[in-house]
């Protein structure tokens, strides 16, 4: 079965035989190999998942904040003299 994800394999198929067998289950090593990818996989989809909710979560609180801060902004009222002095409208 052709690799989709490049990650280290610290799990043999040899090691997920063995594990599998001391819970009762007998699998081929293609089995093994099958079930470690599809592990593989759903551990990068699940981490990856993750990372992009932290992420999203960190944008949210960003502008947040910037909206707070812009809130906290105090507007300058410039009487009519200032207000032709400095352009403002």
């Amino acid at each position: 079965m052709k690799t989709e994800i490049d990650l280290k394999k610290q799990i043999t198929s040899k090691k997920a035989i063995k594990i599998l067998k001391k819970e009762g289950m007998n699998v081929t090593a293609k089995e093994a190999e099958e079930i470690l990818f599809f592990l593989r996989k759903l551990a990068n989809i699940a981490v990856t998942k993750y990372l992009n909710d932290c992420d999203s979560k960190s944008k949210k609180i960003k502008n947040t904040q910037k909206k707070l801060t812009e809130k906290r902004k105090t507007k300058v009222i410039y009487c009519k003299p200032c207000t032709i002095a400095h352009r403002v409208q």
